[in-house]
């Protein structure tokens, strides 16, 4: 019976999602940005500023 390697597949799964994501153009509220990067939870940073950072957090599912 085999079993599922969480780390392996969770570290694969963020490496997916930064070569999907990272450098594309995204519309988030009305507005484009650009992915920087992906962060530990799945959510894409774009480059619009926030109070303490350069970067927003956003869920993939709330842009176009």
């Amino acid at each position: 019976m085999g079993y599922m390697d969480f780390e392996r597949d969770y570290k694969q799964w963020i490496s997916e999602m930064k070569t999907k994501w990272i450098g594309e153009k995204v519309v988030y509220e009305g507005c484009e940005y650009e992915v920087m990067d992906v962060d530990y939870n799945g959510g894409l940073l774009i480059n619009k500023p926030a109070e303490y950072t350069d970067t927003t957090a956003v869920k993939p599912w709330e842009v176009k």
